[in-house]
């Protein structure tokens, strides 16, 4: 395919006073130990090197909540106003019978339709076959420059990165699946903001639990309600990766809508058509419906890197196309990095 630029749309103690006996000497305090000094690193697993993989990941970018209190607060917005434009309407007939009637109020928003099409293959037309193609550093040269963020709406950034293995993950993402009382569990894999297993608590696989995971910044609109998130994995090798992303059909495949209890929130998923990707990039996505909420998803797979990209949006947000934009941009710059060897 062609390669046009994809972004374009301490002090001592007082002397004594003169005339003062001096005090009695004091003796000197023990020596205090030197603190141990903080390991090097040496190459081991992300998660025991760097000082900020100890911090927990990101949550998820789910606000179910948000739904309920949105509605509440915009029913009882439109009920002032209508009581407010009654009492008006009725003063301004008392003194002037001919006065106009108030206008209609303006229509709610609506979702546009999903864009549709065959969902197409989790393999890559070229896949990159080089085993340990890449490794964490590579992750972290992704990076979509701002000014596109901005032209979707998404002009501010969080300035958090955050860095831990796929199982510390996968400890913190079932613990919020589970506080929010997510079912069915065959669902639970859209759940993450990183490509991680596809059901809640232990993988029970040490190699792939030992994964780096990679959370940049992340991008919000002014209000910080909608949110273009991006997860990177490192897999141990291209195998696994391109093996993940075939199980990504399949769990697409099987997961027609879940709910969380805690919220009452439910929401279809549905798989995305086809991107379009560079030939050594596999791509599958989905899309999420509840209400007046939209979710998309999409994960990129390139050599032994898959990377997770999520938008949560409504009718004033950015658009499913804008976000399609973003993903198949991001795939020219996967499509850039230079494997190992």
């Amino acid at each position: 395919m062609t390669d046009p630029d994809p972004f374009t749309p301490p002090s001592g103690a007082l002397p004594p006073r003169s005339g003062d006996a001096a005090p009695p000497p004091v003796p000197p305090a023990p020596p205090v130990p030197p603190a141990p000094a903080l390991p090097a690193p040496t190459g081991q697993p992300i998660g025991s090197t760097y000082p900020a993989m100890m911090m927990p990941p990101p949550p998820p970018r789910r606000r179910p909540w948000l739904i309920p209190v949105i509605i509440v607060g915009v029913l009882a917005f439109v009920g002032l106003i209508i009581g407010v434009a009654a009492i008006a309407i009725q003063l301004a007939s008392s003194l002037s019978p001919a006065a106009d009637p108030a206008p209609d109020s303006a229509p709610v928003g609506e979702l546009d339709d999903l864009l549709e099409g065959d969902p197409g293959s989790p393999v890559a037309v070229d896949p990159l076959d080089c085993g340990v193609c890449f490794g964490i550093d590579d992750a972290r040269t992704l990076e979509i420059p701002a000014d596109a963020y901005a032209e979707v709406g998404l002009p501010n950034t969080d300035d958090e990165v955050y860095e831990l293995t796929a199982g510390e993950d996968q400890v913190e993402q079932t613990k919020w699946w589970n506080a929010d009382g997510g079912t069915p569990d065959t669902c639970y894999f859209t759940y993450p903001s990183a490509p991680l297993f596809f059901t809640p608590g232990s993988a029970g696989d040490p190699d792939a639990e030992a994964d780096p995971v990679y959370y940049p910044d992340w991008h919000f609109d002014a209000s910080q309600y909608y949110a273009l998130t991006e997860g990177i994995r490192v897999f141990v090798d291209s195998d696994a990766a391109t093996t993940y992303l075939a199980g990504l059909e399949t769990a697409v495949a099987g997961c027609h809508n879940y709910s969380f209890s805690e919220t009452g929130w439910t929401t279809v998923v549905t798989a995305a058509p086809a991107l379009d990707v560079p030939d050594s990039v596999a791509a599958y996505g989905w899309a999420e419906s509840g209400g007046l909420s939209r979710f998309y998803g999409a994960d990129l797979q390139r050599g032994n890197l898959v990377v997770r990209l999520t938008l949560n949006s409504d009718p004033g947000g950015p658009t499913e196309a804008e976000f399609r934009h973003m993903v198949e941009a991001y795939a020219e710059l996967l499509a850039e990095l230079e494997p190992a060897g």
